[in-house]
């Protein structure tokens, strides 16, 4: 709330639409909480921009059209426009650090994948009326949402319990077998683990570094750099740029576990995913 105030409620509903967010935000001081309503496609539209490492990710449903001769009217592979990159490649590298904690040491918990890096955010709305998790690897994004039609309360449902164990499910049968990949701005276990026999850290790593370093990679590429050329090229990035600087170290505080039960709601629930191509 203090954040809005500061920069203006304008600038916010600007950076979403940037982001691709087409649901109407209106600009109350309850805006920055969440009270605009947007559906679980929108959203997850604006998390696969994101993922893209802020290029634009627009949905989309039709792949072909063709005549029943066969002839081919619209293919989506071959007239899909060039992605606009929408914000800044750094800016988003931040965003996704940030949201791959709440995963790894947040409300997101029990959306971790052992195969692949994940970034995400948890959603409940008041009464346990709405729980939602968005969540994205480097190349699926998914988004859930649990509710009851009537609009009615819901059994303590919070985003960080179903909707997250929904998404991880979910990505388990459908990615993977599927090689890991990369999140900008994100240096995750699945490269921290290689680093062990080096004594070296991921620590030192920042997003602004990580984007510099490698700007070329993008989401749903395999990436080849082994992780000791990864860091040499940072170091040559930091040391380019200035030579006395050193990335500053990154602390994660590791919350304490919470246990919880909840009986078994009446819900419904919507799935949104996109591939990142």
């Amino acid at each position: 709330m203090q954040i809005a105030q500061l920069i203006g409620r304008k600038k916010i509903i600007e950076t979403a639409r940037m982001l691709g967010l087409k649901s109407k935000l209106i600009s109350t001081p309850s805006m920055p909480l969440g009270t605009s309503e947007v559906t679980v496609m929108d959203l997850t539209g604006v998390f696969a921009t994101l993922a893209n490492g802020g290029r634009e990710a627009t949905p989309y449903a039709v792949l072909e059209i063709s005549r029943p001769d066969g002839t081919l009217l619209y293919s989506r592979e071959k007239q899909k426009p060039v992605p606009a990159q929408m914000v800044e490649a750094d800016k988003v590298a931040e965003l996704n650090y940030m949201l791959n904690q709440v995963v790894e040491a947040g409300t997101g918990r029990r959306a971790q994948l052992n195969f692949a890096d994940v970034a995400g955010k948890t959603g409940t709305t008041q009464e346990y009326r709405d729980a939602w998790f968005l969540g994205y690897t480097s190349r699926m994004v998914t988004g859930v949402w649990f509710g009851n039609d009537d609009y009615s309360s819901m059994n303590r449902v919070t985003g960080g319990s179903l909707p997250a164990q929904t998404w991880r499910e979910f990505m388990i049968q459908t990615q993977s077998d599927q090689p890991p990949g990369f999140i900008p701005g994100v240096i995750g276990k699945m490269r921290s683990a290689s680093l062990k026999p080096n004594g070296l850290s991921p620590a030192f790593i920042t997003p602004a570094s990580l984007t510099a370093a490698a700007p070329a990679v993008e989401p749903g590429t395999r990436v080849y750099m082994s992780m000791a050329q990864l860091f040499r090229s940072i170091e040559a990035a930091i040391e380019e740029e200035n030579p006395t600087a050193l990335p500053p170290v990154r602390k994660t505080v590791k919350t304490a576990q919470r246990r919880w039960s909840t009986r078994q709601p009446t819900f419904r629930f919507s799935t949104k995913t996109f591939m990142l191509n």
